[in-house]
């Protein structure tokens, strides 16, 4: 899959190493931008949920990529785990 995307003229990747096991990757349209890994890692108290968290300056768009644990208040985990990282890139 990554050789064919070294070769694409229209898209590009980026992979966060979180741990041996996790490993998130994403796709994404070259146009946007070579992407600022803002944060890698896991949930707070959730071992093995990896988050990623890019931002994309060209088009101001910031990647959420998480996953979340099962049956837990998903609000709390977002204001713990995710806004203390994203809120200087809103209302921007």
């Amino acid at each position: 899959m990554f050789n064919k995307m070294n070769k694409s003229k229209k898209y590009n990747y980026h992979v966060s190493q979180i741990s041996e096991i996790n490993i998130l990757w994403i796709i994404f349209k070259k146009e946007y931008g070579k992407p600022l890994e803002i944060f890698k890692g896991d949930f707070k108290n959730h071992p093995g949920r990896p988050i990623q968290i890019l931002y994309f300056k060209n088009v101001n768009t910031l990647l959420i990529n998480a996953h979340f644990p099962h049956d837990v208040n998903i609000n709390e985990l977002v204001k713990l785990n995710i806004y203390p990282y994203v809120k200087k890139y809103l209302n921007n």
